[in-house]
């Protein structure tokens, strides 16, 4: 994501469109989404902020046809630094299929 987004970059709309396709040929596979913020901001707007961003992907598969009850939404805010001087790699998604 980029900084106070709450879409994801271009160029991970292709990632997203793979993993549409194998929830579509596998319908019983289930998909948790958990975001993350990085710490500029106070911890109560990156935590709202990290919502929001795993509410956008959970639409995105909606609209796609993927249907509401295979997703599990976590949101973290600033919680699980990934690395506390790259920013860039703090503002993620992690995507889990399972059973």
């Amino acid at each position: 994501f980029n900084s106070n987004q709450t879409s994801v970059k271009k160029e991970d709309y292709d990632k997203l469109r793979t993993l549409i396709e194998l929830m579509r040929d596998y319908p019983t596979l289930k998909l948790s989404i958990s975001a993350y913020a990085d710490a500029v901001a106070s911890s109560e707007y990156n935590l709202a902020l990290s919502e929001k961003r795993a509410l956008w992907i959970k639409s995105h598969l909606i609209r796609s046809g993927i249907s509401s009850d295979r997703f599990a939404v976590n949101a973290y805010g600033e919680a699980h630094l990934v690395d506390e001087d790259n920013d860039a790699l703090n503002r993620r998604a992690e995507l889990k299929l399972y059973k």
